[in-house]
């Protein structure tokens, strides 16, 4: 059986079309657990009326504490020997739960990946058949914590996964981080010993202006870093290697990205002084200098002297950037050129 956890907070609008893409799935050996995180609105009556109409909804209701509690909340309770997180205002492909289990199955994998496409809140998806064709890639233990590298986003979000339930024996969520899924995904793979990933968009994340990943905020941001800062010392007693080396390179890379930002900020100093700091700490280690390219040495190297010379080289490179982008496409429609 199939576990899918679904964590519910103020979401009435997509509620209903949340809940039945889960029914409707193909795979009929599941049970949804529906955690009402303390929700204000009418979730909860909602919640209520599908267990009535549906012997394999099972409902929880609790105080609010946040998705990580609401998520543990269902992990807690949950039977089956497959997990899967679906977030109460997205949506499934008919097919997701059947098709990654499939996976699971045929590799003997302990986690299934697949693909996914974003909504716009107004929308609802467009269900089409999935590509059978759709590629396929299987990871071995050597190569399993590389793809928080080379498919990041991917990797790292709860939701668009299918998991041995037994990954979860000892791991929870951590409370009171809006980037949960950070601090706990490197601890998954680490006890999987073969993952597999497919590109069918299976999975319908609906984007809103209003959900906790909608908005930067200073919090946000915090979180970023101090997940990072767990993940490092995590993958160092492990002798991850390499590996260690690139999620240093990632660290100092959102830095760069949210840096200019913070700074701009009085409410946020603390935070800025602890970037600048820890990007130097990075930039100035042996392996970080070795790993990098030239380009980036030069780049990363004038960060490190001056965040405001930076940026300004950046902008400039990009506006000559869309000069010379420009005059090609001026060339190219001039005859005999």
């Amino acid at each position: 059986m199939v576990s899918v956890i679904v964590p519910i907070y103020k979401v009435e609008k997509y509620l209903r079309s949340c809940v039945d893409s889960i029914l409707q799935q193909t795979f009929s050996d599941i049970e949804v657990i529906l955690v009402d995180d303390g929700s204000p609105d009418g979730c909860g009556a909602i919640c209520e009326k599908y267990a009535q109409e549906d012997e394999r909804v099972r409902v929880i209701h609790k105080e609010n504490g946040g998705l990580s509690d609401a998520r543990n909340a269902g992990l807690d309770v949950c039977r089956g020997d497959y997990i899967v997180f679906v977030d109460s205002d997205d949506c499934i492909h008919p097919q997701m739960i059947e098709r990654l289990y499939n996976l699971l199955m045929k590799y003997q994998a302990d986690m299934a990946i697949c693909s996914f496409q974003d909504i716009d809140e107004n929308e609802m998806p467009i269900y089409t058949k999935y590509d059978t064709q759709g590629k396929e890639y299987c990871f071995e233990k050597e190569n399993i914590m590389n793809q928080l590298q080379s498919r990041n986003l991917l990797t790292v979000v709860a939701w668009n996964k299918i998991y041995k339930a037994q990954l979860f024996e000892k791991i929870r969520y951590p409370k009171g981080y809006i980037h949960e899924d950070e601090f706990v995904i490197h601890k998954l793979l680490h006890l999987c010993t073969r993952t597999v990933y497919t590109d069918e968009r299976l999975y319908y994340y609906r984007k809103r202006g209003d959900s906790i990943m909608g908005n930067i905020s200073i919090g946000k941001i915090k979180d970023i870093f101090t997940a990072y800062d767990d993940r490092i010392p995590f993958l160092e007693e492990r002798h991850y290697g390499d590996i260690v080396t690139d999620t240093k390179l990632q660290l100092m890379h959102q830095v760069i990205k949210y840096y200019e930002l913070m700074e701009k900020r009085p409410d946020a100093k603390e935070l800025s002084d602890y970037m600048r700091n820890r990007f130097a700490e990075l930039y100035l280690q042996k392996e970080v200098q070795e790993a990098l390219t030239a380009e980036l040495k030069k780049e990363y190297g004038l960060f490190y002297k001056s965040p405001a010379r930076y940026y300004a080289y950046v902008k400039k490179n990009k506006v000559c950037n869309r000069i010379k982008e420009r005059i090609k496409k001026g060339l190219k429609s001039i005859p005999g050129i």
